[in-house]
């Protein structure tokens, strides 16, 4: 029932922080220590949201997603603070739902390749 008023990952407790760091890990699929591509961060997404029951409200991450992804590097506790911050969290009828996106990413400009 805290999520919708934690914000960061120091906030978190334990079991919260447990499954956030146990999905970074999984997710982190080229053992960089970041979450830096699109793909991984859809996943960790996911999974997530998944493993905190989310009702309603996919869309909402997965849209923001398409945009953060394209320009993102999170540590765990960076993705965490990103993940309890940047979407509205709430309950309907006992069940977790995101209903929308509190800080919207900037759409980053195609980058010339080096």
């Amino acid at each position: 029932a805290l999520l919708g008023t934690i914000k960061t990952f120091d906030e978190c407790p334990d079991e919260l922080k447990y499954l956030i760091k146990t999905s970074f890990v999984r997710y982190d699929l080229d053992d960089s220590g970041w979450i830096d591509k699109k793909e991984e961060l859809h996943q960790l997404c996911t999974n997530l949201a998944y493993g905190l029951k989310l009702d309603q409200g996919f869309e909402f991450i997965w849209d923001e997603v398409k945009v953060k992804g394209l320009d993102c590097k999170f540590d765990v506790e960076g993705f965490a603070d990103w993940f309890l911050s940047a979407f509205e969290w709430g309950f309907l009828d006992g069940m977790l739902i995101c209903s929308g996106v509190l800080l919207p990413s900037e759409p980053v400009e195609d980058k010339p390749e080096e």
